[in-house]
């Protein structure tokens, strides 16, 4: 439990910079920053860097999903031998 505490919060932290990060990649290939869309001069069959902003926001979306704590997880086992064990 000492240890799973702090590193669910890494996790946390982790899964945040991923979704900042995430964020600007979509500000670079928007098309509103005086940069083209997508990163490509001739929109079309082109598709640039899209399919480079949808991984990103797919990654995002799982590891919100995996920074579930698992410092909150405990349950009795042992025949009540063991009332609160950390599941991390």
């Amino acid at each position: 439990q000492p240890l799973a505490l702090p590193l669910d919060h890494l996790a946390l932290a982790l899964s945040e910079l991923g979704s900042i990060s995430e964020r600007r990649v979509y500000q670079m290939i928007s098309g509103q920053r005086g940069l083209p869309a997508f990163l490509v001069q001739n929109p079309g069959l082109n598709s640039g860097l899209m399919i480079a902003q949808y991984t990103a926001a797919s990654i995002v979306s799982q590891n919100k999903t995996l920074c579930t704590p698992a410092s909150a997880d405990s349950i009795v086992s042992c025949n009540g031998q063991e009332d609160h064990v950390s599941m991390a």
